[in-house]
């Protein structure tokens, strides 16, 4: 049952993040800017998720408990740098890292509550 919640909640959050990201730039369709939104998404919620549940799922004790909290966090800020280092920065190089950081928080603790949510229900 944890696992259904889990992916429930994830396809949710994913199509909720993605359109959130879409429409922060456009309010109609832009082709170009979709594929910058998709690659995106990937570097930021995609793979920060299933690699944070793979590593969570091979964890056990308090070093589980102490990845599952971090790693989303982390894996999301390192996705929003490298996206901002290969696709903003050449564009817009008055943008710094910084302003961008920030960022990786609301998918990095969502994919946080996601990925505790198992180890929570079954206890």
């Amino acid at each position: 049952m944890a696992l259904r919640l889990q992916t429930g909640l994830w396809v949710l959050f994913l199509i909720g993040y993605t359109a959130l990201k879409y429409f922060a730039g456009y309010n109609a369709w832009n082709t170009e800017y979709a594929i910058q939104v998709a690659i995106l998404v990937v570097m930021t919620a995609v793979a920060p998720f299933y690699l944070s549940k793979g590593l969570v799922a091979r964890m056990d004790g308090v070093g589980g408990w102490l990845v599952t909290l971090v790693t989303p966090v982390v894996l999301c800020a390192i996705g929003y740098a490298l996206f901002w280092y290969f696709r903003v920065k050449p564009s817009f190089p008055d943008v710094t890292l910084m302003t961008v950081l920030p960022r990786s928080l609301l998918p990095g603790l969502s994919i946080t509550v996601l990925v505790l949510l198992p180890k929570v229900l079954r206890r």
